[in-house]
């Protein structure tokens, strides 16, 4: 019997919408976010097979769902299937995410040869069906790399030359090889290679290991460097700047990149003098007629006289040095000291250039050594308007006597101040560090030697003798107190130095007799001093009575003990004794540096060097040499003092002479001393010079 259709239309209905609703599930896609949610959840739960398989099956319906193939790979990687990673892997790569890269390289290089032979397979599959996969042969060459099979790298590298350069993986393939004879080898051994990149991984060996002379090597081998990558020619260039300037000039003359060449000349310049001797044969070599190498050639080179001859000879075709000449006429000056023979032809622009030290080794070996070439040098030196200068050397030349007798010294030693007493029986100095100071005192007559290590700032640099030579004073400060620093030598015993207390902001002038200092106290603003005034000090109960209120001018002691100001008037200066004073016309008088004649009646004024005598009792100025006067305490008679003579041409002093500032004649002593000596003092005939160095202190007897 039929069932009435009224019964069966609830029912239906309800079968048709499972029907429906069966069909969605089955002909509507999962969206990819769900698919990618469920495969994870697998992948945690580690059903990696799982997760693969409905990743694979997705994949072949959407290949560029970039998230599910990373998901595929980590999963094939923890279910073993390296293989399997390594074609999604290559998928993803060339579609430009390599963020896996380091791990897959990783995991090939530990799996077993099989694996790894596999994957090299899988690998040329791909690049056999599509040769433009550049991304994935430039993987191949790292697989390679890293499974250490280098002629298979270099493969893939040569073909990555021709379209994608990879010059990171060239330069690890490099790295990675030790020998450079393999190295060849292994790019001899590659099938049909360009010459240019051959060459330009030849050089790149060499740049990865920093070796320059295989990049010498490399460099020679190439007639046309344009066919080089210029990121290789400029690192080259870049490698021979810092470690062989041959190298680095070669690129440069090949790239004919004058600014390169320019950079070496002027880098070599820089060195010192043994990079230039071991690096200047390969340059010169390259730039034969360079007149800069040739000019290093002659100064570091050749025998000196066949450097002088060289330089006359560019000299004489045009060249002149650049800049301030300085190094060119400091050249040519060794090169003189290292000649017997002076020739004026080999003096051309000498007096151009501002090289006062740098006659320094030439008047100084002559002196000492080459009397001929010191004569011919001074007649070089008159010819030029150098009178004087010229005669010093002759007499310098020509002599012959015994030298004065040393009679203390201590060599190589640098004092901040040197002082004889008065009657020539004791010397005094100090060697003054940042932390503290020494006073050395010697007896001259014994060798005895006493020492005193203190801890003061002295505030000036002169000793000041009393005139029995019983005491010695000078100015130090302890703390912020301004202290007289004395010392006793009465009776042949040096005492303790003891401390005398005197005016805050002091330092002393002189003795005013043999028991009292005279001592100026300074009034300053913020930066310079601007009055002063004077004590009279006892050195024993340390009574002060003041001389004068603060007032404008220099005071000075002179050898009678008496307290006179100088000072700076509209036509001259004047002179003040407190009782009279007298004014001297000068037209201009800045002085640096004054004494007192041992008679006082004249005083030796200098300004920047020009020596000039006032004499009081005619008012009138005379002579105008220009003298080194060092310190005080130089005067070997009433009218003579010692000091280094001054060479006007060169801005030295060296030889010791005694000068009558009366007379203006010097006689030269036989001593020969450092140029720039800072200290020479004499009492009678013993004379003391220091200077830093070899030299030290010297302690002479005159004749």
């Amino acid at each position: 019997m039929a069932i009435p259709w009224r019964k069966l239309r609830i029912p239906g209905i309800a079968l048709l919408l499972i029907i429906v609703a069966v069909a969605a599930v089955l002909l509507i896609p999962r969206k990819s976010g769900d698919t990618l949610a469920r495969c994870q959840e697998l992948y945690d739960k580690r059903d990696y097979a799982a997760c693969s398989r409905i990743l694979s099956k997705e994949l072949t319906k959407s290949p560029d769902w970039h998230e599910g193939r990373k998901l595929l790979v980590k999963a094939q990687f923890a279910d073993n299937d390296l293989l399997g990673a390594l074609s999604n892997y290559l998928y993803l790569s060339e579609a430009g995410d390599r963020s896996m890269k380091r791990t897959i390289l990783d995991k090939l290089a530990a799996a077993e040869k099989d694996i790894q032979r596999q994957a090299r397979e899988l690998i040329g599959k791909k690049l056999s069906e599509n040769a433009d996969l550049d991304t994935t042969r430039e993987f191949a060459a790292e697989f390679e790399m890293a499974v250490e099979n280098l002629p298979g790298a270099l493969s893939h590298l040569q073909i990555l030359s021709s379209r994608k350069p990879s010059r990171e993986q060239e330069s690890r393939a490099a790295r990675l090889c030790s020998s450079y004879s393999q190295w060849e080898k292994l790019l001899n051994e590659l099938k049909d290679p360009p010459l240019s990149w051959v060459q330009g991984m030849k050089l790149l060996f060499a740049l990865e290991h920093e070796d320059i002379e295989l990049a010498g090597k490399a460099l020679a081998e190439i007639e046309d460097i344009s066919i080089i990558p210029e990121d290789i020619t400029a690192k080259t260039y870049d490698l021979g700047l810092n470690r062989g300037l041959a190298v680095a000039l070669d690129i440069a003359l090949k790239t004919h990149n004058s600014s390169w060449v320019e950079e070496v000349l002027a880098k070599l310049e820089l060195m010192e003098a043994d990079e230039i001797k071991s690096q200047l044969p390969a340059l010169v070599t390259l730039l034969p007629e360079e007149p800069r190498l040739l000019v290093l050639s002659a100064f570091y080179l050749l025998p000196p006289s066949q450097g002088l001859d060289l330089l006359v000879e560019l000299e004489n075709n045009g060249y002149e040095p650049e800049g301030d000449y300085y190094v060119y006429v400091s050249g040519k000056l060794d090169l003189l000291s290292q000649v017997k023979d002076f020739d004026p032809k080999y003096m051309r622009f000498v007096f151009d250039a501002p090289v006062e030290t740098a006659w320094d080794n030439l008047v100084m070996t002559y002196m000492k050594s080459n009397p001929k070439g010191l004569l011919a040098l001074a007649d070089f030196v008159e010819e030029h308007g150098r009178g004087d200068d010229a005669e010093m050397m002759r007499t310098v030349a020509k002599y012959s006597k015994p030298l004065p007798k040393v009679i203390w010294q201590r060599p190589g030693v640098d004092p901040s101040n040197l002082s004889l007493s008065p009657d020539g029986k004791w010397l005094i100095c100090t060697f003054i560090s940042e932390s503290s100071s020494e006073i050395l005192i010697v007896n001259l007559r014994t060798g005895e030697e006493t020492s005193f290590n203190t801890s003061y700032d002295f505030v000036s640099h002169y000793w000041h003798w009393s005139r029995d030579s019983n005491q010695v004073a000078a100015s130090v400060l302890k703390g912020q107190d301004s202290v007289a620093l004395i010392i006793s030598t009465a009776g042949g015993k040096v005492q303790q130095p003891r401390e005398l207390p005197v005016p805050a902001d002091s330092e002393i002038l002189g003795w005013m007799d043999n028991t009292n200092l005279a001592l100026q106290a300074h009034l300053r603003d913020e930066v310079l001093l601007i009055q002063s005034k004077v004590a009279k000090v006892n050195a024993e109960t340390g009574k002060e009575q003041w001389l004068s209120e603060f007032r404008d001018g220099w005071p000075t002691v002179n050898h009678a003990g008496e307290l006179i100001w100088m000072t700076n008037e509209e036509n001259g200066i004047g002179l003040d004794w407190g009782n009279k004073k007298k004014s001297f016309a000068r037209d201009f008088l800045d002085p640096e540096f004054w004494d007192w004649f041992p008679d006082d009646k004249k005083i030796i004024i200098t300004d920047y060097g020009m020596a000039s005598i006032l004499d009081l009792d005619t008012g009138k100025f005379s002579y105008g040499q220009v003298l080194d006067i060092v310190s005080p305490g130089g005067w070997a008679d009433n009218s003579s003092i010692w000091h280094p003579y001054y060479f006007t041409f060169m801005g030295r002093s060296s030889p010791l002479v005694k000068t009558n500032l009366l007379t203006g004649k010097s006689v030269y002593s036989g001593i020969i001393l450092p140029f720039g000596t800072p200290y020479v003092c004499c009492a009678g005939n013993i004379v003391a010079a220091a200077c830093a160095g070899d030299f030290g202190i010297q302690v002479y007897q005159m004749p």
